[in-house]
């Protein structure tokens, strides 16, 4: 039985419950999880001449995540009640003009023995058809239910309220007006950072952009010219193999996201950095934001099916700890044979070193030499065809700056993971995984981490380091290892091996970590507190072998939560509903819902503390639309407002005269 339930779980800050941890835990882990909250709420990297504005740490100590409630309930950033209502009566016409003609349809079809797919969610596009008015008797159930909820939105408060305080509210103007400060989220997930403007520029230009071997700077007519034929060629590859498109899905998707119109909206992806504290000197880690480009349209397509071959086919995929734990418990159930040695790997700069001509030629191989195995109707084609352009036209910005990628897989871009998978999946299945099949008791990999379990054979001696050689004899990739331990890091996991062979796993926490989670008082829907509850306890009982280890940290995030403002009262209710709902749920795994034959239908809700409310939606709804509309069934999708990182944080370096990216390049960079 779990210490928590015994003693029944209760947070106070208390002589008598630290007495009994400190009975429980020994002196030490209590002291861990008893101590002091982290002074620091933000990592300044600014240099000692920088002021910050007064009231950065009270304002990022609240975490990016934290949302900001507008003062009046009827006032929302973009998205409002009167939209979402809009949506929605688009939603309703459309389903009695449309749907109610093909009753029942399913997604999938069967034509000439391939399955027609009628709706993909990733490769989704709206269509921007807007119904007439229906003539199926809906149009005043509809202005009825409208009716109501916009008399419900003007019986709401009106007075203001805030959730940030006068000074948080005077640090957010500023640091949105301050042109010489950067925030970003760190590496690793460690917490806020602000950072010099000019600092941040020249450090993005002399480890990243201004690398001639991996990126060419493009000058303001070349990047026109360049953009514009990367239009073209993107269209006309699309034109040469449209008619290899197995699903209507697929074919409407591209006819949506090719048009004028649309390609018209796009951008180029934009090149931005997040600062690596962790390591000494804080280099940045490289990100692209390919959100709304144009290679990003094929990227997301060429994903769907790369997905489907690397879940299939590639033996060393890993997914993620629950799939690693899972493999352990079902390879490994009385533990470690005898001299078994685990070991893990690590790629150098994976993206950045897969030579381009090398992985378009091995991904290629990978899908040809499956193509036997492969879903009927799929693409190939089309698919590599779409690769090569992917990985070969990376045209990126940087604030005012134009570059092109020439070396590396193409970052950001959806398919870059599962290419990488693929990439590196060759050499495995083709080599490894055949040629030292006699000591590999267990090989997988998680995108450039490998974590595996060898076996000597007496026979070859020389295996582990031919075993090495091999790998790093495969294009410009390198590895690195940890050799053969009985204790690693891997996945937030600590593995270690016990003397009679036992897997023993515990959660890994890092010590930079700030722990800034989500803190009272933020703008959330209240199940976002239940959810994050769930979900870490959820994670702890998978990750820890020991009891004791759940209770650990356990007790480590309801001190954390509390330290963010979360009272006692509200913390034992939620952590006692999670711990019944693990007890309940068999292997801890989320129970799959029913399907159902209803049409769905969706009402985008944006939240609000004291908005309208998902209860006076779904009533409205019974009340005028249910009887109507006895085929389909109500969702309600909540939305949340603008948090403090989508106010100060941008992917999108802003325009300064005198201190822009152009600004700072060398005669030789450009």
């Amino acid at each position: 039985m779990s210490i928590l339930r015994r003693y029944g779980f209760h947070v106070e800050l208390d002589k008598s419950v630290r007495a009994n941890a400190a009975r429980i835990f020994g002196e030490q882990r209590t002291a861990d999880y008893f101590s002091t909250p982290q002074n620091m709420a933000f990592h300044n990297l600014c240099d000692s001449t920088t002021n910050v504005p007064a009231g950065t740490r009270e304002l990022l100590g609240l975490g990016l995540k934290y949302c900001i409630e507008p003062p009046q309930p009827k006032q929302y950033h973009g998205h409002t009640v009167h939209t979402s209502l809009d949506r929605f009566s688009r939603s309703v016409r459309l389903h009695t003009q449309i749907g109610r003609r093909q009753p029942n349809l399913p997604e999938d079809t069967t034509r000439d023995g391939i399955t027609q797919t009628r709706y993909i969610p990733g490769l989704y596009i709206p269509s921007p058809y807007q119904p007439r008015h229906s003539s199926f008797g809906i149009e005043e159930p509809l202005s009825r239910f409208r009716n109501e909820v916009e008399r419900i939105l003007r019986d709401l408060p009106s007075h203001r309220r805030y959730n940030l305080t006068p000074q948080q509210r005077r640090c957010l103007s500023e640091l949105r007006s301050r042109r010489d400060l950067i925030v970003f989220p760190t590496d690793k997930n460690l917490g806020p950072s602000i950072a010099d403007r000019t600092r941040y520029i020249k450090q993005v230009l002399a480890e990243h952009l201004g690398k001639t071997t991996r990126y060419e700077f493009l000058d303001p007519t070349q990047a026109s010219h360049e953009l514009t034929a990367q239009r073209a060629h993107f269209v006309a590859l699309y034109s040469r193999f449209k008619g290899t498109l197995p699903t209507e899905a697929e074919r409407t998707y591209f006819a949506r996201a090719l048009t004028d119109d649309y390609l018209d909206r796009t951008r180029p992806p934009q090149f931005y950095g997040t600062f690596k504290v962790h390591k000494d000197g804080a280099n940045l880690r490289p990100i692209v934001s390919c959100v709304n480009s144009i290679p990003e349209i094929f990227s997301k397509w060429v994903d769907y099916w790369l997905k489907t071959v690397v879940r299939t086919f590639l033996p060393s995929y890993l997914r993620d700890v629950e799939h690693l734990l899972s493999d352990f418990a079902s390879y490994f159930p009385n533990g470690l044979p005898p001299n078994a040695r685990l070991f893990s790997m690590d790629a150098v700069g994976m993206y950045m070193n897969i030579d381009t001509d090398h992985g378009l030629e091995q991904v290629g191989e990978f899908l040809l030499a499956h193509r036997d195995l492969m879903p009927r109707g799929m693409p190939l084609n089309f698919i590599r065809a779409s690769l090569h352009a992917i990985m070969s036209n990376n045209i990126l910005q940087f604030g005012d700056t134009t570059w092109r990628q020439i070396s590396g897989c193409a970052m950001g871009t959806s398919a870059a993971v599962n290419y990488s998978y693929l990439y590196v999946g060759r050499l495995e299945t083709h080599i490894l995984l055949k040629r030292y099949q006699a000591n590999l008791l267990y090989y997988k990999r998680f995108i450039d981490d490998v974590i595996g379990v060898w076996m000597d054979d007496p026979a070859h001696p020389e295996a582990w380091d031919d075993f090495f050689r091999d790998l790093n004899n495969y294009g410009k990739l390198r590895w690195t290892t940890t050799g053969f331990t009985d204790h690693l890091t891997f996945m937030d996991l600590d593995i270690n091996i016990l003397p009679d062979g036992s897997i023993h796993t515990s959660t890994h926490q890092k010590e930079l970590n700030l722990y800034l989670y989500i803190p009272k008082g933020s703008a959330h829907s209240p199940s976002m507190l239940r959810g994050l509850v769930y979900g870490r306890l959820r994670a702890y009982k998978l990750h820890n072998t020991d009891p004791k280890d759940f209770d650990h940290y356990t007790c480590l995030l309801a001190k954390r939560l509390q330290a963010r403002g979360w009272d006692s009262r509200t913390l034992n209710k939620l952590f006692r509903e999670a711990l019944a709902r693990l007890d309940s749920c068999k292997n801890h795994l989320p129970q799959k819902k029913q399907r159902t034959n209803k049409k769905r239908l969706f009402f985008h809700l944006p939240y609000h503390p004291r908005g309208v409310t998902r209860q006076q939606i779904r009533q409205a709804y019974e009340r005028h639309l249910g009887t109507v509309l006895p085929d389909c069934s109500l969702t309600i999708a909540v939305s949340r407002p603008r948090n403090i990182g989508d106010r100060v944080c941008s992917t999108v370096l802003p325009s300064v005269p005198g201190d822009n990216p152009s600004d700072h390049l060398s005669g030789g960079d450009r």
